[in-house]
């Protein structure tokens, strides 16, 4: 299953550069649309621009409602006082590696895993990182599984703004994942939306906030997370509330037993 699962993986993407190939042969031009994430070519040029790093241009433009938000997630995780100096982490979702860039200097990883589905983004983080010094394994994200990645070899797996996204199904594909992947003691640190939160004016402030049409949120009941994390190995060992579009994610990080 693991092999087929690579196997389509690299299928979709050689198909879609020949798609992109023939259509650009016709004279057609491809661009992403609707509520995508961060266009890659562009982000990275008006960052150079600028003189900006990826999460300074990000910040400053407030793209996608990004305001400062890192540093604080960045901070409340730094205060739980978790171990660093580890060697290895893993996220899931490394997108444009903001939370990576800052997580490193504390965690001082030898080797990095990243997934991702945006193929742009995935070859900006895996050059970026690398350029720290840094073994970096990137991997073109199937939105499901980390099967690139060998079992009992991570020792922090992060999804930030992941799991607000993906389906109960999905969410909990991830967790077994995240728990086959990772060694004993290791963390998993995530943030979901809470459906306990997620009363009338709390939704209606999120689609206020977000005039583009955001409606992605996907929301977890925290007996459910309590309830995945146990089947899966894991003890809550911390949580905390950040901003985010407007409303509030929930933290969990949870340590596998």
């Amino acid at each position: 299953m693991k092999f087929r699962s690579r196997v389509f993986s690299k299928l979709s993407i050689h198909y879609l550069r020949i798609t992109k190939y023939i259509l650009r042969r016709m004279g057609y031009r491809v661009v992403p649309t609707g509520l995508g994430y961060f266009d890659a070519a562009a982000v990275i040029e008006e960052a150079k621009k600028r003189g900006l790093s990826i999460c300074e241009y990000l910040e400053e433009s407030n793209l996608g409602s990004v305001g400062s938000r890192r540093d604080l997630v960045v901070g409340l995780i730094e205060q739980c006082h978790l171990q660093s100096n580890v060697d290895s982490i893993l996220e899931i979702g490394s997108g444009t590696c903001m939370f990576l860039e800052k997580l490193i200097k504390s965690d001082k990883p030898v080797s990095v895993d990243m997934y991702e589905p945006d193929i742009p983004w995935l070859s900006y983080g895996k050059q970026a990182i690398s350029s720290l010094g840094i073994k970096v394994n990137a991997w073109p994200s199937d939105g499901r599984s980390l099967d690139r990645t060998a079992s009992q070899s991570i020792d922090k797996v992060y999804a930030h703004g992941v799991f607000v996204y993906t389906t109960a199904l999905r969410t909990c594909g991830y967790f077994m994942e995240a728990s086959r992947v990772l060694k004993s003691g290791g963390l998993f640190i995530f943030d979901v939306f809470i459906a306990e939160k997620a009363i009338c004016e709390v939704i209606e402030r999120f689609r206020l906030s977000n005039p583009d049409g955001y409606d992605f949120p996907v929301f977890m009941h925290s007996n459910w997370i309590t309830s995945a994390a146990h089947s899966c190995g894991f003890e809550i060992i911390n949580r905390f509330d950040t901003p985010y579009h407007g409303i509030n994610t929930t933290y969990f990080i949870l340590q596998k037993k």
